[in-house]
C-alpha cells in the first residue's frame, strides 16, 4: 500500500497539469452529460406535474341550454346561487369543487371589429382558479374575488397587447339582444358594433394554465382570425352580477353559466357513479354530463407532451453522446499517458513491484481525476440546470430555476469517476505485462491482413506505404488505430445520416399537403350555430380567386367533443360536401367518399381499430349505429384551435349523408343542449394563376377575420423545435472524430519514427515523408467513407421512418444526393488537414535523431 501511494504522489507532483486538464474535462463534459439526463426527466414530468398541480376538471354538467339558461324562481336577480337541482348535484360526495366560467360578448373595440381582442371569461364560483383549474402566477396576484374590476390575463394577450400588471382594459358589451340573436358568430365579414354597456377593468395577474403550453396557438394568434384567437381575460364573481345589470338580465340568463365543471375527489374513477347520480340528484332535471375537462386541460397536455417527447429523446441522446465523447477522449489520453510510463514500470518491475502494484498505482491516479472530475461534473450540472426543461417543457415548469436532483447527481458522481478510474485497468495491464516480460517491441508490426496487400498492388510507394501504416498498425498501437477508424466511420455515418433525416424532415416541413392541409384558405366560422353553406358556397362561386371549394362540418372536435368509431373514441371526425373541384385532405391510398356508407380514416386511427381498406366500422348516430366501409386513409390537418390532433388521428364521412342522419340541411341544438353539427366552414383553393397574397385579400373583403390561413400541426412544429439538434449531436461526432484521428496520426507518427527515418535514408525526401502521413489520413478517410455513407443513409431512413410514424405522415425519406456527393471530398480534404501537422513534424525530424532516439 506504501508502494501505491508513494507512486501516486510522485504521479500527481510530476503529471499534475495533464491530469488537471483531464479533471477539468471530465468536469465540463460529464457535467454537460449529467445536466441534459436530469433535464429529460425535468422535461418529460413538467407537464404532467403542472397539470396535477392545476387540479384539473373532471367534467361538466349542463343544466338547460347553453345560449337560454333557465330562468328559476326565487333567486334573486343578482344572486350567484346555483339553481336547486344544480346544488343538489354538486352537493354529491364525489365532488370536491365547481365552477361556472361562462364565454362573455365583450369587444376591446366600440367599433367591433377587432380581431385581436381578449377572449373574456367570467367566474361565479370561488373555488375556480384556486382548488379547480389552478393556473401559475407568472406575475402579480390573482384577482381577489370580490373585487368586480380586477382581472387577470395570460401570457399571449400580455405579449400581444403590451400589457403588465396594472394596466387598464376597456371593454365594451353586446347587448343580450345581440348576443341572443345569432349576428355575433355569422360569417358575413360585417364586424357587429357593441351596444352595451363599458366595462373598466384592471389587470392584477399575469397566468399560464396548461392549455397555454401550445405551440399552435402563437402561430394562430399571429393570423388575427376572430374565432381562433388565445388572448384570454379572466373575471372575478363579483363582475358577472354587474355585466348582468348592464345587460338588464337576471345573472342565471348570463348565456353559458349554466354549464358546470366539476372535479371529483378521485377524477375520472369517479365519474361513473357521478355520472348515474346526476339524473337522480337533480330531480331528472339535469341529464346531461360530459367526462373530460370543460376547458380541454387533459387534451392539451396530451398535445404538449406528445411534442415533448421528442425533445427528452433529444436530450437523452445528447447527454449519451457527450457522455461518450468526454470518455473516450479522457481514456485515450489516460491510456497514452499509462503506456508512457512503460519504461518506468521496466525499472520498477526490476527493483522488486509486482503487477498488482503497477496497475494499482495507475488505477488510483486515474481514480483521482475521475473523483475531482465528477465533483466538478456535479458543480457543473447545478449550475447549468436552469437552463432546463428545454422547448414546451419550459412554460410548464411550476419551480424553475436551479436544481439539485440526487437522483441524478449521486450516481451521475460515482458512475462518471468509477469509468475514469477503470479507463487505466486495460492500458497498465498492457504495460506491466511488457514491463515483467520484455517483449513489448514498440516497433513490431501487426500481422498484416489480406486487405492491405491486395489494395496497394500497383500503386507508387509514397500511397502504398500509407495505405499500409493506415490499415496496419504497429503493435502497441494498435487500440489506437482501431479507436481512430471507427471514430471516423460513426462520424462520417453520423454526418449521412442527419442530412438524410434533415432533408425528410425538410420536406415535410414545407409542403403543406403532406400534412394534410390541401388547400389555400378556411373561410367561416366554427362557432356560428346556424348553417349557411347554401349562402356561402353562392358567395365563393361569385369570387373569381376562388378555383374550388368544399363546405366543412365539425362532427367531433375541439367544440363538438369526440365521436366513437367501434368503440374507440376519436377526437377529429369531420363531413365534406364537394362543391366545385377536389378539395378535400391529403389522401395517401384509396379515395374520398363518393358516397353513403364510405369513410376515410388516418393511419393511426386504422391502427388503432385494427382494420384497412375495404373493411367496415361502425359508427353511432341519433339514427342509430352507421356502417362505413373504409376506402382511403388520408393524413388528418391541424386547423387552429379546431383541430390540433396528431396526423394520423381522425376520420373524413360523406357530407350529404350528415344532412339525411339528421334530417335536416340546417339542425338545430339537440335536447341535450349538444351544439348543432352543421356545415359552416368551406375548404377554399386559390384558381390558377391567383397569388396567396390576393386570394387571402379577396376573401377577407367578403367573410373579414374569419379566414385561416395553413397552419401546421402541433407534431411539425415541435420537430422544426429540435431540428437542430441532429446537426449539433453530428458536430459532436465529427469533433470527436477529428480528435481521435489526429490522436491516431501523432500516436502513428512518434511509433513509426524507425520507418519514416529508414524511408529517408534510402532516398524519401521531406515531401514525400509527408506525404505517406496524408495517405494514411486519407485512408483512414475512405474506409470511413465505404462503410459509414451506407450505414449512415440506412441509419438515417430508420430513423425518418420511426419518426414519420410516430407522428402519422407518409412523408418519404429524403436522400440528398448532391450533399451526399459533397461529403466525400469534404471527409478527404479534412483528413488531409488533419495529417498536415504530423506530417510536417515527421518530415522534419533528421533521419539520425530518429534513429538515435530508438
Amino acid at each position: 500500500m506504501s508502494f501505491v501511494w508513494l507512486r501516486l504522489l510522485a504521479a500527481l507532483r510530476h503529471r499534475w497539469k495533464a491530469l488537471v486538464v483531464l479533471a477539468v474535462v471530465v468536469g465540463i463534459g460529464g457535467g454537460a452529460a449529467i445536466t441534459a439526463l436530469a433535464g429529460a426527466q425535468r422535461t418529460d414530468t413538467a407537464v404532467p406535474q403542472f397539470v396535477s398541480y392545476s387540479l384539473p376538471d373532471t367534467g361538466g354538467f349542463l343544466f338547460g341550454n347553453v345560449s337560454s339558461p333557465p330562468l328559476t324562481p326565487g333567486i334573486p336577480a343578482d344572486s350567484l346561487a346555483l339553481a336547486p337541482a344544480e346544488q343538489r348535484v354538486v352537493q354529491l360526495p364525489e365532488v370536491a369543487a365547481y365552477f361556472r366560467a361562462p364565454y362573455l360578448f365583450l369587444s376591446q373595440s366600440r367599433a367591433g371589429n377587432d380581431p385581436s381582442q381578449v377572449n373574456v371569461f367570467g367566474d361565479a364560483d370561488t373555488d375556480l382558479y384556486r382548488s379547480v383549474d389552478r393556473p401559475i402566477v407568472v406575475a402579480g396576484r390573482l384577482p381577489q374575488p370580490d373585487r368586480p374590476f380586477d382581472a387577470a390575463i395570460n401570457e399571449l394577450a400580455a405579449s400581444g397587447q403590451h400589457l403588465h400588471v396594472g394596466s387598464t382594459v376597456t371593454l365594451y358589451a353586446y347587448s343580450y339582444a345581440q348576443i341572443t340573436g345569432g349576428a355575433l358568430t355569422e360569417s358575413s365579414g360585417i364586424p357587429v358594433r357593441p351596444t352595451g354597456p363599458a366595462f373598466r377593468m384592471h389587470v392584477s395577474a399575469i397566468v399560464r394554465f396548461p392549455q397555454d403550453v401550445n405551440a399552435v396557438v402563437p402561430l394562430v394568434d399571429h393570423q388575427g382570425v376572430a374565432y381562433d384567437g388565445q388572448r384570454n381575460l379572466y373575471t372575478t364573481p363579483a363582475f358577472l352580477p354587474r355585466l348582468a345589470k348592464g345587460l338588464g338580465v337576471p345573472v342565471q340568463q348570463v348565456p353559458d353559466s349554466n354549464l358546470v365543471g366539476v372535479r371529483l375527489r378521485h377524477g375520472a374513477a369517479d365519474w361513473k357513479d357521478f355520472a348515474a347520480a346526476v339524473p337522480k340528484a337533480s330531480g331528472g332535471l339535469i341529464t346531461f354530463t360530459n367526462a373530460g375537462n370543460v376547458y380541454g386541460i387533459n387534451q392539451a397536455a396530451d398535445s404538449a407532451q406528445r411534442g415533448i417527447h421528442l425533445d427528452v429523446v433529444a436530450l437523452i441522446v445528447f447527454g449519451l453522446l457527450v457522455a461518450l465523447v468526454t470518455l473516450l477522449f479522457v481514456g485515450q489520453s489516460i491510456g497514452r499517458q499509462v503506456r508512457n510510463q512503460a519504461g518506468d514500470f521496466a525499472v520498477l518491475r526490476s527493483l522488486g513491484a509486482d503487477r498488482r502494484q503497477l496497475v494499482s498505482t495507475e488505477v488510483a491516479v486515474s481514480g483521482v481525476v475521475g473523483v475531482v472530475g465528477a465533483l466538478l461534473a456535479v458543480v457543473v450540472a447545478i449550475a447549468a440546470s436552469p437552463l432546463m426543461p428545454v422547448g414546451l417543457a419550459r412554460q410548464a415548469e411550476i419551480h424553475s430555476g436551479i436544481s439539485a436532483d440526487p437522483r441524478f447527481l449521486v450516481p451521475g458522481f460515482f458512475i462518471l469517476a468509477a469509468l475514469i478510474a477503470l479507463a487505466a485497468v486495460v492500458p497498465a495491464i498492457t504495460a506491466s505485462r511488457g514491463a515483467t516480460t520484455g517483449t513489448e517491441d514498440d516497433h513490431a508490426v501487426a500481422p498484416a491482413g489480406w486487405l492491405p496487400g491486395w489494395l496497394h498492388r500497383g500503386l507508387s510507394p509514397v500511397p502504398a506505404i500509407g495505405l499500409r501504416f493506415g490499415l496496419e498498425p504497429r503493435r502497441g498501437s494498435a487500440g489506437t488505430t482501431a479507436s481512430g477508424l471507427l471514430s471516423a466511420m460513426v462520424a462520417v455515418a453520423t454526418v449521412a445520416a442527419a442530412l438524410t433525416f434533415g432533408a425528410s424532415l425538410n420536406s415535410l416541413v414545407t409542403k403543406p399537403q403532406a400534412q394534410g392541409w390541401n388547400w389555400d384558405a378556411l373561410v367561416g366560422n366554427p362557432n356560428d350555430q346556424s348553417d349557411h353553406e347554401q349562402l356561402t358556397a353562392a358567395q365563393l362561386a361569385r369570387n373569381p380567386d376562388v378555383g374550388g371549394y368544399a363546405a366543412f362540418a365539425i362532427i367531433a372536435g375541439a367544440s363538438q367533443g369526440t365521436a366513437t368509431i367501434d368503440g374507440h373514441l376519436i377526437p377529429f371526425l369531420m363531413a365534406l360536401d364537394s362543391f366545385k373541384g377536389s378539395v378535400h385532405p391529403t389522401l395517401v391510398a384509396g379515395h374520398a367518399p363518393r358516397a353513403p356508407g364510405q369513410i376515410v380514416l388516418a393511419e393511426k386511427t386504422m391502427e388503432s381499430l385494427h382494420r384497412h381498406l375495404g373493411q367496415s366500422v361502425g359508427v353511432p348516430t341519433p339514427a342509430g349505429v352507421l356502417k362505413l366501409r373504409i376506402v382511403g386513409q388520408m393524413v388528418a390537418p391541424s386547423i387552429g384551435d379546431i383541430f390540433t390532433n396528431g396526423m394520423g388521428d381522425g376520420a373524413w364521412v360523406y357530407g350529404p349523408q350528415v344532412h339525411r342522419v339528421l334530417g335536416t340541411s340546417t339542425p338545430q341544438s339537440t335536447t341535450e343542449g349538444l351544439p348543432p353539427t352543421v356545415f359552416d366552414m368551406f375548404l377554399v383553393r386559390y384558381a390558377n394563376g391567383v397569388t396567396p397574397a390576393a386570394g387571402l385579400a379577396s376573401l377577407q373583403r367578403q367573410f373579414g377575420h374569419d379566414v385561416l390561413q395553413y397552419v401546421p400541426p402541433a407534431d411539425v412544429i415541435n420537430l422544426q423545435s429540435v431540428d437542430r439538434l441532429p446537426y449539433l449531436l453530428t458536430g459532436l461526432v465529427v469533433v470527436l472524430g477529428i480528435a481521435t484521428v489526429g490522436n491516431m496520426l501523432v500516436v502513428s507518427v512518434r511509433r513509426r519514427r524507425r520507418d519514416l527515418a529508414i524511408l529517408k535514408t534510402v532516398g524519401f525526401v521531406r515531401r514525400q515523408v509527408a506525404g505517406v502521413v496524408a495517405w494514411q489520413a486519407s485512408t483512414v478517410g475512405l474506409v470511413a467513407l465505404i462503410v459509414g455513407l451506407p450505414v449512415g443513409i440506412a441509419a438515417g431512413r430508420l430513423a425518418w421512418n420511426t419518426v414519420a410514424n410516430g407522428i402519422g405522415t407518409s412523408s418519404a425519406t429524403i436522400v440528398p444526393a448532391l450533399a451526399v456527393a459533397l461529403l466525400v471530398p469534404c471527409v478527404l480534404v479534412i483528413a488531409n488537414l488533419i495529417a498536415a501537422w504530423p506530417g510536417w513534424s515527421a518530415a522534419r525530424v533528421p533521419p539520425v535523431m530518429a534513429m538515435r532516439a530508438e
